[in-house]
């Protein structure tokens, strides 16, 4: 036997309405957080973000911070992650094998991250970005519609979104979205 709430008659009606309001209201934030037609027709907004001090290339040059601006004319994929979240981590050999294509250049946005996390957490694994940038979540969110992390990007070579990836990549998304998504890209840049 249910317990009755002070002062509300328990009618199937009721109950119905109850139901399907919470439902609603549990629906809606997921339907905010992610969508399945999330690439966009506009380029992003140019933006220079500084990149991570302490932080170098293989060959001991500081890497410098993410441009979309001077990304344009190539295909980027745009990895946005964090030192705190276990997705993130999960996803850090996939990440790291994607450095390896000639085809892109790999980016790097640590979202809503400590400077000093980012560059231990990176000395430890391994840095596979070609240009690294921190972000306190205003560019992020504002200008790419970040709900969360981790999140993939593939931008091409005009700047607009060509594949947004949200959650961890595994072997599985690699084959079934990413090199597809790549494979979209670099056929405009054959018919541009």
């Amino acid at each position: 036997m249910r317990p009755k709430l002070a002062g509300m008659s328990e009618t199937p009606t009721r109950r119905k309405a109850l139901t399907l309001g919470t439902g609603a209201m549990l629906a809606l934030p997921l339907g905010a957080c992610w969508s399945p037609n999330s690439e966009s027709d506009a380029p992003l907004a140019e933006r220079r973000l500084p990149p991570v001090d302490g932080i170098a290339d293989a060959s001991g040059k500081p890497l410098p911070g993410v441009d979309t601006g001077a990304q344009r004319g190539r295909i980027t994929v745009l990895n946005i992650w964090a030192t705190w979240c276990p997705s993130c981590r999960s996803e850090r050999e996939m990440i790291a094998s994607l450095a390896n294509d000639s085809r892109y250049d790999l980016a790097g946005l640590a979202w809503r991250d400590d400077p000093e996390r980012v560059r231990a957490y990176l000395a430890a694994i391994g840095n596979p970005y070609a240009s690294l940038s921190l972000d306190d979540g205003a560019f992020a969110q504002k200008a790419l519609g970040l709900r969360g992390v981790p999140t993939t990007l593939i931008v091409g070579r005009d700047g607009r979104i060509v594949k947004r990836m949200v959650g961890p990549i595994d072997a599985n998304r690699s084959r079934l979205e990413f090199r597809p998504a790549i494979k979209t890209a670099l056929e405009e840049i054959k018919q541009g």
